[in-house]
């Protein structure tokens, strides 16, 4: 990702990327390989897409489960 023309940034096929590195349209909408929009520019926060899951409750030990050490 590098600056590219009027202070933007793109990516190594030199298409527009917003500051986090997502695809942008000309309008700062995140979209997909095919320009179909993702995510509006207004819902946006500092670059980002709105989080689904919420990633805070995460339980580590949930996921460990339990495990023996072979000698």
């Amino acid at each position: 990702m590098s600056g590219g023309k009027n202070g933007g940034f793109v990516d190594n096929l030199n298409r527009a990327v917003n500051e986090k590195g997502y695809l942008i349209d000309a309008k700062g909408n995140i979209v997909d390989t095919n320009m179909k929009m993702l995510w509006r520019h207004e819902h946006l926060l500092n670059g980002e897409f709105p989080k689904i899951f919420p990633f805070t409750k995460f339980n580590i030990n949930r996921v460990r489960g339990d495990c023996d050490l072979d000698a």
